[in-house]
């Protein structure tokens, strides 16, 4: 069974197809889009993550940090990642959970079982799930599995895509989903470098 690394199954998404829908972001993306909506997601190994609103200040996560990552800036604590060994020590401190840690191996049983979940309101609301992230077709064994998976129960699926992946892959996916999100980015060439970092 394929396994995957995952930064957030997001329940009751209205915005990523019909219906209300279960949304499995993916980790890792080999673009760099300048106004990326999940930073987060770009690098496919777990990583450090600090939502600054929720800082108490209290500074446990830096007590508790043996790599000297972490230390009081002008707007909170800020996170040395030259330093980070991606632990998860200092976010299983942090109190308020401000620091937390993006991105968790997971089985395609694992993420079935959580769209698995949300069957009454997909059946109420002609709903799904949708695969996201970051890019789904850098782990495309695991999107291949959880599609036939979910496709043999009669969920609605979907994905969104930059197409930036296998050919192959993407046709067999596009197959069993019943809807595809195709991001282009932009249609110049050049642009799309400058944009995204890598050509169209």
């Amino acid at each position: 069974m394929a396994r995957a690394n995952i930064f957030n199954v997001q329940r009751f998404s209205i915005h990523d197809g019909p219906g209300i829908r279960t949304t499995v972001f993916l980790k890792g993306c080999p673009l760099k889009c300048i106004w990326c909506a999940n930073p987060e997601s770009q690098k496919m190994s777990p990583e450090l993550y600090n939502v600054k609103t929720h800082c108490i200040g209290c500074g446990a996560c830096i007590e508790s940090c043996q790599h000297g990552t972490l230390f009081f800036g002008k707007s909170g604590i800020e996170i040395d990642r030259s330093k980070c060994h991606a632990c998860g020590v200092c976010a299983s401190e942090c109190y308020s959970g401000a620091l937390k840690m993006m991105g968790e191996e997971r089985t395609v049983d694992e993420i079935f079982r959580e769209i698995e979940k949300d069957t009454v309101f997909y059946d109420n609301s002609g709903g799904g799930y949708t695969l996201s992230g970051g890019e789904p077709l850098l782990q495309a064994q695991f999107c291949l599995e959880l599609v036939e998976m979910c496709k043999n129960t009669g969920f609605h699926g979907a994905i969104e895509t930059s197409g930036y992946g296998d050919t192959q892959d993407l046709k067999q996916l596009a197959r069993m989903l019943d809807l595809v999100f195709f991001d282009i980015k932009e249609m110049d060439d050049r642009k799309h470098r400058s944009f995204t970092g890598v050509s169209n």
